[in-house]
């Protein structure tokens, strides 16, 4: 019986989430080829490379996706950081900012983007970034492990 590319898609998710990243990238493969315009399969791929650590043939796959999900902050986040690892600070910052505009309480965005700009050893902006970095809810701080009563 001929796989389709659901099944296509589970078997190389499953074998991404199995740390083999080898095979389901030869499967998702597969499973972009019966259908090439699926958001779920180009993100597990884009995924499965960041994995493997080859960020550069990653970015084609997140630039897909988020050309779809571009409110998706978690996607943006993954993609704004591989941005960042390969050196592309410029447009990695920018996703950081849409994240931010989207959600003002995304922590990590703030960090993530301090981080580009000390990379490019520009204090003022990393310090801005740590000044505007919003600070945790009370309820969930580290300090306090249940939420004070009242």
């Amino acid at each position: 019986m001929p796989e389709d590319s659901d099944t296509l898609y589970n078997k190389g998710r499953l074998l991404y989430e199995q740390e083999q990243y080898d095979e389901s990238e030869k499967v998702l493969k597969q499973a972009l080829e019966f259908a090439p315009d699926d958001i779920d399969i180009k993100y597990c791929l884009a995924l499965n490379y960041e994995a493997k650590g080859d960020l550069v043939e990653s970015l084609p796959y997140y630039e897909a996706v988020v050309a779809e999900k571009d409110q998706d902050c978690p996607t943006l986040f993954f993609y704004g950081k591989v941005l960042a690892q390969v050196g592309d600070d410029t447009k990695a910052i920018d996703v950081f900012d849409k994240i931010i505009t989207y959600d003002p309480n995304q922590r990590e965005a703030y960090y993530e983007k301090g981080v580009c700009f000390a990379k490019r050893e520009d204090w003022d902006a990393c310090i801005k970034c740590c000044l505007l970095y919003p600070s945790p809810s009370p309820r969930y701080s580290c300090a306090s492990r249940l939420p004070s009563s009242a």
